[in-house]
């Protein structure tokens, strides 16, 4: 069995989140999307669903927000944190009109949801225009191969902020 399913299967427990399907939130998300490009939008939407079926949702708002990292599914996590008031969503799931970029996924990591669903494949979303597949392995790669340059500098200490908060931490 394809890694894909066993994860479908362990997220969907017995297929509900709340009161919907898996797939009555594919379609909400997919209806979300298709009112964001009726409105001037782009097609990409996100749902982040907790077990009782309590949904924190996200249009792309790159453009609206003059902010790069306002991809759907950041907006949707962004506004369940705050729903929250934690920065951790385990038991949630994720689920978006376009496959998530690599930016998204990682986003989705840090914010502890471990299962993510999507309606169009990012192969998909390349035959309309949005080719961002590359994303997926350019964090791969050796920092000097990727189309910026970083660099570390060498500050006084540097470590110093780090140093004070481990010891804070630590007294807790």
């Amino acid at each position: 069995m394809p890694d894909d399913e066993i994860g479908t299967r362990e997220a969907a427990g017995h297929g509900r989140f709340g009161k919907a399907s898996l797939q009555e939130w594919g379609q909400k998300a997919v209806e979300l999307s298709l009112d964001h490009v009726r409105r001037g939008g782009i097609p990409f939407s996100a749902l982040v669903v907790d077990a009782e079926g309590t949904a924190a949702s996200g249009v792309n708002r790159v453009i609206a927000d003059s902010d790069p990292t306002a991809h759907a599914e950041i907006v949707a996590i962004r506004q369940a944190g705050v729903r929250t008031a934690s920065a951790q969503m385990s038991g949630s799931v994720l689920i978006a009109s376009g496959e998530p970029c690599g930016l998204c996924y990682l986003a989705t990591i840090y914010a502890g949801i471990r299962h993510v669903f999507f309606v169009v494949s990012s192969d998909e979303a390349a035959q309309h225009g949005f080719d961002y597949r590359d994303s997926y392995e350019m964090l791969a790669r050796p920092r000097q191969s990727w189309p910026i340059n970083a660099a570390q500098l060498v500050v006084p200490e540097a470590t110093k902020p780090f140093e004070e908060f481990t010891l804070r931490t630590r007294q807790l």
